[in-house]
């Protein structure tokens, strides 16, 4: 996702804060340019990414084990609720 990060003395594009920020220069092909971000927003980031994996994971124990095979219709669906 990303080529290469550098460290620069830029304006934050989240906060918009002026100080030392990581430059994540993207692979060509997948956003317009780099991203310079600062420490504080980089750990916000990081905290919200915890969050959506945790997410994931409480919905994916919550559906249980993958149903049995009953022939050829309903093979390995899982029985959840919230898939209705």
């Amino acid at each position: 996702m990303f080529e290469r990060v550098e460290l620069a003395r830029e304006r934050c594009v989240f906060c918009g804060a002026y100080g030392q920020v990581a430059g994540l220069h993207p692979t060509p092909g997948d956003m317009q340019g780099p991203v310079d971000a600062c420490e504080k927003c980089l750990r916000a980031t990081w905290k919200v990414a915890d969050l959506l994996a945790l997410l994931r994971k409480s919905q994916r124990d919550e559906c249980g084990p993958p149903a049995a095979r009953l022939g050829t219709r309903g093979a390995g669906e899982l029985r959840c609720s919230r898939s209705k």
